[in-house]
């Protein structure tokens, strides 16, 4: 089985380069630990990223490779409206992005989802800790609002982030002025409401109370991952359960 994931500063490769790791702007297709495939690209402006590198190393056909890439990209990015090609790697790949109908080396992604400017007091945490590890990556990189767009969902009328908050921090380090959300349409939001009240019983209101829980990897680990887990697991067992009555 192939995984798709984001390159983690762990993986080696000949082709990693240890910017787009850093910005997580590198993919990596693996199977049984090995990378298979990689793709890393760049922003060009906030809804238009230019594909820098992509390699096969696998027995995948080429066009199935990139669609799984791009499948990715979008996951990972749903406010894209293009996607380019580099000249190099245009040169080295022409075929499979021509079979791919990219046109003129662009790419245009028809479904895709609206960026909203907001304040960070706008925004609600729904964590209780974050990984200073991966907030002092991110400072290396993030000078402008335009360089911070997160993931969040309206819950009672509150705009509640669900993913980006080691750029939330690095945003509210360096003080700017607002950042920029995209609003993910999720039907059962059970969970994060389970993580908003742990977050709102610890007096976590704002990403300004959420500065002094940057913690070292291993304590992020303890605080926030293995509970989310701890949670998730009792959930699953109590559903095979079914209904219990009393």
């Amino acid at each position: 089985m192939i995984n798709y994931r984001r390159a983690r500063t762990t993986d080696q490769h000949i082709y990693l380069n240890p910017e787009y790791v850093t910005r997580q702007t590198a993919l990596v297709a693996e199977r049984e630990g090995k990378i298979l495939g990689l793709l890393q690209y760049h922003f060009l402006s906030q809804m238009e990223i230019e594909i820098i590198t992509w390699v096969n190393e696998s027995s995948i056909p080429s066009l199935e490779l990139l669609n799984e890439f791009i499948n990715e990209l979008t996951y990972w990015h749903p406010y894209l409206k293009l996607i380019s090609v580099s000249k190099d790697a245009w040169k080295m790949h022409e075929e499979v992005f021509l079979e791919k109908n990219f046109k003129d080396q662009k790419y245009p992604i028809k479904n895709h989802t609206v960026l909203h400017e907001v304040t960070l007091d706008e925004i609600t945490p729904e964590q209780l800790s974050v990984d200073q590890r991966k907030v002092e990556a991110c400072l290396k990189w993030i000078n402008r609002p335009e360089d911070v767009i997160v993931s969040c969902v309206i819950m009672n009328q509150e705009l509640v982030c669900i993913d980006g908050y080691s750029r939330l921090i690095a945003a509210y380090e360096k003080a700017l002025p607002h950042v920029y959300v995209h609003i993910e349409k999720i039907e059962d939001l059970s969970f994060y409401t389970t993580c908003l009240n742990w977050c709102k019983s610890e007096g976590i209101n704002s990403i300004s109370d959420l500065v002094s829980k940057v913690v070292s990897t291993e304590e992020h680990q303890r605080i926030w991952i293995d509970r989310c887990q701890s949670h998730l697991k009792t959930l699953k067992m109590n559903q095979s359960l079914g209904p219990i009555t009393l």
